[in-house]
C-alpha cells in the first residue's frame, strides 16, 4: 500500500477502463466544498450545487463512455443531518450516471468492512480515503494487492445486494 496526493487520486479514478465502485462509511464529512451548501440546507435555503459541477461532468463523461459507476452510502438510521443533506442533494449525481444505494448499518451488522471509505477501480486497484476527526481527508492510500482488492469487491457486492436504490430509499424520521 502506498500514499498518493489528491491529484494522483483523481487521475486514477478519472482514467478507469471499465468501472468503479465507491463505498462511503462515515456518518458525516467535513469536505471543504460541502460546508456552505450544507449550511444553506440547514437554514432551509435553496442549495447552490454548482460546487459539484466538475463531479457531474466527470460522471457524465465516464458513464457516457460506457463505464459503470456505483456508490453505496452505509448509514445510521434515522439519518443525521449530513446524510439527510446528501439524500436531498445527490439526485443530480445519480442522474449523471452514478447509481447510489443506501444501506442502513443494521442490515450489515455482521459484515466485515475495510476501516475507511474506498473506491475500487477496474477490479484491480483499491483506493482508501482516511479522514481526520473533523471529517477532512487526511490521507489517500492505494493498494493493488489482489487480496485487498478482492476483499473490497466482495464487501461492496454483499452490501449492494441488501442496499436500497436511491429513488426507492425513504429515510425514517
Amino acid at each position: 500500500m502506498f500514499e498518493v496526493d489528491r491529484d494522483e487520486f483523481v487521475r486514477r479514478y478519472s482514467a478507469i477502463d471499465r468501472d468503479w465502485v465507491h463505498m462511503e462509511l462515515r456518518d458525516s464529512y467535513g469536505v471543504p466544498g460541502d460546508v456552505e451548501p450544507f449550511a444553506q440546507w440547514q437554514r432551509g435555503e435553496p442549495v447552490d450545487t454548482s460546487y459539484l459541477d466538475d463531479w457531474h461532468a466527470l460522471v457524465r463523461r465516464l458513464s457516457g463512455a460506457g463505464r459503470s459507476l456505483r456508490r453505496i452510502e452505509v448509514v445510521c438510521e434515522p439519518l443525521g443531518d449530513y446524510h439527510r443533506f446528501v439524500h436531498d442533494t445527490i439526485k443530480p449525481i445519480v442522474d449523471a450516471g452514478e447509481p447510489t444505494r443506501w444501506c442502513p448499518r443494521e442490515r450489515v451488522t455482521t459484515q466485515a468492512f475495510p476501516g475507511t471509505d474506498f473506491y475500487m477501480l477496474d477490479g484491480r486497484t483499491a483506493m482508501f480515503l482516511h479522514y481526520d476527526g473533523q471529517g477532512v481527508v487526511s490521507k489517500r492510500l492505494v493498494s493493488e494487492d489482489r487480496a485487498v482488492v478482492e476483499f473490497c469487491g466482495r464487501v461492496f457486492e454483499d452490501v449492494w445486494r441488501v442496499a436500497t436504490d436511491h429513488d426507492a430509499y425513504r429515510p425514517p424520521s
